[in-house]
């Protein structure tokens, strides 16, 4: 006989506490005897009444209950009920000299795990060894379902903490266990019944139709050749929307290698798809971008006149630090677009006491910001070099607005109080430049006058193709 308790074992050092009720001292002592041919370390508590008996099922602690059938003031019977309601984990046997086989078939159906007649008590270590085992053996398949309960607790946890769903296909009769999470990823049930077990069909019905043969032949070859499933699919919702789905599992198989089930999980990878797209769409405009400003660059570097080479260098370095503006303040945004205002007083900062900047807030896309910061550089060097910002008492106002009921933006430059101004003999890259940003990139209009007392300069785009957010107020 395997005796897997320790104290089961002879000479172990455990003690198994027994409960007799026996109201026969001689008989209590022939029990004695039997179980010491146990081998086992025992601790017996004798009681004769009921209140005594009940009393050592509150203290608790015993391993084993032995008790007479019939007894003057106490029942065998009644015994075996308060002990079955109060410790139904603990072996009940009786040991009576009541024989006779209607009394033992009705004991264990009582839930007595044996009865023993005291006329045949050389069967009572063997019983007694039996009941302990059994009683262990319950004890441990009952642990052992705790565990596993515990930890299909602790997995169900990290499942759903993790957006993992996990299924099941039996593939047999093509029912699919699926889990609340992979419900929800499949789309299946209205949020609050969700089915445990659905068809194979069920779970295909979910799956959009051109990916559909794709999953069917995955699953199918992954079984027939026992591989670990791995495959996305797009599963539409009732909305509209598209989920993406991973499906992984592995197969079991039988002794002959027939596939049986297959488990796995289901991962939304939706907006992981999402931001890689966003990525990608990013690394395609960074591309875009970069290309455009280095045909911005190449464009200055081709068209500056060089009179001589620290003239050509310090004008480039200018208008290249006029783009880094512009795009710092881009960058600020995330490429969103570039207040005007912002822009203005970044570019006129060094000559801040002589400017007069006045216009509604509004966020230049960012095509136009680049645009606007070249004009406005190549303005603000012309007038520090020949107008109004060459000298002390030389005043500057910039002020924009819309016009036409919003549908056009105008800025106006205007120069004061700075040296006579002379239309030049020939347009020089300055007017080149606004014109080029202004005209043919930004699809509007500059005007250029060389007025007497000071240069002044109109300057007229779309309102759609240049500004995201349009600003209050309609002035120009």
């Amino acid at each position: 006989m395997s005796l897997s308790h320790p104290a089961l074992r002879p000479g172990a050092a455990e003690t198994v506490r027994i409960l007799h009720v026996e109201d026969s001292p001689a008989d209590a002592e022939l029990v004695r005897e039997r179980i010491a041919e146990t081998g086992l370390t025992v601790e017996i508590t004798r009681v004769m009444t009921r209140v005594a008996f009940i009393q050592a099922l509150e203290e608790g602690g015993f391993d084993l209950i032995l008790s007479d059938y019939a007894l003057p003031s106490f029942d065998g019977n009644a015994a075996l009920a308060l002990a079955r309601q109060s410790v139904p984990d603990v072996p009940f046997i009786f040991v009576s000299g009541v024989l006779g086989e209607e009394v033992a078939v009705e004991s264990l159906q009582s839930g007595a795990v044996d009865f023993v007649g005291k006329q045949r008590l050389q069967r009572l270590p063997a019983a007694i060894l039996r009941a302990l085992t059994e009683a262990r053996r319950r004890q441990q398949h009952r642990e052992t379902e705790e565990a596993l309960k515990a930890s299909e607790a602790r997995l169900r946890f990290v499942l759903n903490a993790s957006n993992l769903g996990s299924w099941e296909l039996d593939v047999e009769s093509s029912r699919v266990v699926i889990s609340d999470v992979c419900a929800r990823h499949l789309g299946l049930g209205d949020g609050e019944q969700v089915p445990e077990t659905v068809s194979r069909a069920a779970v295909r019905a979910t799956i959009h139709p051109d990916d559909l043969p794709h999953v069917v032949q995955s699953v199918t070859a992954a079984l027939e050749n026992g591989t670990e499933l791995a495959v996305e699919c797009r599963v539409p919702r009732a909305d509209g929307s598209i989920c993406w789905l991973q499906l992984r599992g592995r197969g079991t198989y039988d002794a002959l290698g027939r596939p049986l089930r297959m488990a796995g999980i289901t991962l939304d990878t939706t907006e992981r798809r999402a931001a890689e797209e966003r990525q990608a769409m990013l690394m395609q405009e960074v591309d875009h971008r970069a290309k455009n400003m280095l045909a911005v660059v190449l464009a200055m570097v081709r068209l500056t006149p060089m009179t001589s080479r620290d003239s050509f260098v310090q004008t480039i370095e200018g208008r290249i630090a006029a783009l880094a503006r512009a795009h710092t303040l881009l960058a600020r945004s995330r490429w969103e677009g570039a207040e005007l205002g912002q822009l203005v007083r970044e570019e006129m900062a060094p000559y801040a006491s002589h400017v007069q900047i006045s216009g509604p807030p509004l966020l230049l896309v960012p095509e136009a910001a680049q645009a606007f910061a070249m004009v406005l550089h190549e303005l603000a060097t012309n007038a520090a070099k020949h107008g109004a910002l060459s000298l002390p008492e030389g005043r500057l106002s910039i002020d924009w607005g819309f016009t036409d009921q919003g549908r056009h933006l105008s800025l106006e430059w205007q120069e004061s109080d700075g040296p006579p101004v002379t239309p030049p003999e020939r347009r020089g890259f300055g007017t080149l430049v606004i014109r080029q940003n202004m005209e043919h990139q930004l699809a509007g209009k500059a005007e250029i006058d060389w007025q007497p007392d000071g240069l002044q300069v109109r300057m007229r785009v779309p309102t759609a193709a240049v500004v995201r957010r349009r600003g209050q107020g309609d002035g120009a």
